[in-house]
């Protein structure tokens, strides 16, 4: 559904994954920042791949990404939580989906 919505004539999936923690995330937007998150970040092989391809369409996309999260609200007494926070990019080649997990004690 993606691939058709961005218009994607290459319908060839390939994948890729890396994680951060979210001071390293935090840190990506500013692209001064690239050095630092490298030195505080373990990749396997394929993960620093993914990575640099990352930072390649980032800086084209100009440090930004696109939000789409939503709320869950048991009751009206209870304060939201913020749930299923995830991050787009979109390139002229892929599309990356960035998924924020929670670790609650």
């Amino acid at each position: 559904m993606m691939l058709d919505y961005y218009s994607f004539n290459n319908k060839r999936i390939e994948t890729g994954e890396f994680a951060l923690s979210d001071e390293a995330f935090d840190l990506l937007s500013d692209a001064a920042n690239v050095e630092a998150v490298r030195s505080m970040s373990v990749f396997r092989e394929e993960g620093e791949s993914s990575f640099n391809q990352f930072l390649n369409d980032l800086d084209d996309n100009q440090w930004s990404l696109y939000n789409i999260s939503d709320f869950y609200i048991p009751t009206l007494d209870v304060n939201p939580l913020l749930e299923n926070i995830v991050f787009l990019l979109t390139s002229s080649k892929r599309i990356w989906s960035i998924i924020f997990n929670f670790w609650m004690p």
